[in-house]
């Protein structure tokens, strides 16, 4: 792992088991994703970036142990887990959401990512 990644993760309540937890399922189910550690967020990339892994921002959050979780999509998706979604493109929304333990990483979560996934792709085409 990264030492980008435990400097990032490591000071959160549980945020490297989350977040290990995350990686771990994207690199099963997106085996040719490249991972991009920066100072303030994880990119990964097939590509094109489909989804990012931040540490919670606010002291209440990382106390406990919540990460966020950003996704770029093609159309809005309404739901109580998406903390907010902005379209700073035409036709690219990007969504976050606010992790709190490996159990969010369900079968509705997996269809975002499957969604994110296919639009990097279908955007890493158009440009090539």
């Amino acid at each position: 792992m990264h030492p980008e990644i435990l400097t990032l993760f490591g000071s959160t309540s549980g945020g490297m088991e989350l977040y290990t937890a995350l990686e771990t399922t994207i690199l099963e189910r997106y085996p040719g994703t490249e991972i991009r550690p920066r100072r303030t967020q994880v990119g990964f990339f097939d590509g094109c970036g489909f989804a990012w892994a931040w540490p919670a921002r606010k002291k209440r959050d990382r106390d406990t142990g919540r990460i966020g979780l950003t996704l770029g999509l093609g159309a809005p998706v309404t739901s109580a887990r998406i903390a907010e979604a902005v379209e700073p493109y035409p036709g690219r929304w990007t969504h976050h959401l606010l992790l709190s333990s490996p159990a969010e990483i369900d079968a509705e979560l997996l269809g975002w990512l499957d969604e994110a996934h296919s639009f990097a792709a279908s955007r890493s085409q158009a440009r090539s």
